[in-house]
């Protein structure tokens, strides 16, 4: 779970507006970093797998939300996934994907 600062800080990196909590930009980012938080969490313990299904489904909603992003506004899709890449807390590259899967069975989404 991300602390309030934790969200707080992806947040203020990643709006569009200033009154801005829930674009797709905000959203990817905080799904960001609780896949990394999670797959962090599975490589110390590789047999949690109702964790591993809570994972399962938030790379499924980034990735649905990256789609959407991409078909909207390819600047703002481009934009974030440079940003979230940056960051680290975005989807690893695909040799990254590759050579260091901490989950076999999970493909992530590279843009």
């Amino acid at each position: 779970m991300l602390t309030k600062q934790q969200k707080e800080k992806l947040i203020n990196e990643n709006k569009v507006l200033p009154t801005d909590t829930g674009s797709a930009e905000v959203q990817i980012a905080l799904l960001s970093g609780r896949i990394d938080q999670l797959s962090r969490h599975m490589s110390a313990f590789k047999k949690d797998y109702h964790s591993r299904t809570g994972l399962m489904r938030l790379v499924g909603q980034r990735k649905r939300l990256l789609a959407y992003l991409k078909k909207e506004d390819l600047g703002r899709y481009e934009s974030s996934s440079r940003s979230s890449d940056s960051a680290s807390n975005g989807p690893p590259s695909c040799q990254t994907c590759l050579k260091q899967s901490v989950l076999k069975s999970i493909i992530v989404f590279c843009p």
